[in-house]
C-alpha cells in the first residue's frame, strides 16, 4: 500500500460519511468494497485490513519480458 492509496481510502470514506468525526470515517471505511486505487481495487475487511490482489513476477534467463 501507498501512502497516496491510503488518502484516497480516507478521502472516500469521509466523502461517504459526510462527516469528519472520526465514528463516522470508521464506519465508512469498515463499509469500503472495491475501492478503485493506485494500487488495485481495495475491500476493507471485517477485521479492518485491507484486502488486496497478489501478484508475483519472476525474471528468467537474466532478461525481463
Amino acid at each position: 500500500m501507498t501512502a497516496y492509496g491510503l488518502v484516497q481510502i480516507v478521502a472516500d470514506a469521509i466523502t461517504r460519511a459526510g462527516s469528519t468525526e472520526p465514528d463516522a470515517i470508521n464506519t465508512a471505511m469498515a463499509a469500503t468494497k472495491d475501492l478503485p486505487t493506485v494500487v488495485a481495487k481495495i475491500t476493507i475487511g471485517e477485521d479492518h485490513r485491507a484486502i488486496l490482489p497478489v501478484s508475483a513476477v519472476q525474471w528468467q534467463g537474466g532478461s525481463q519480458p
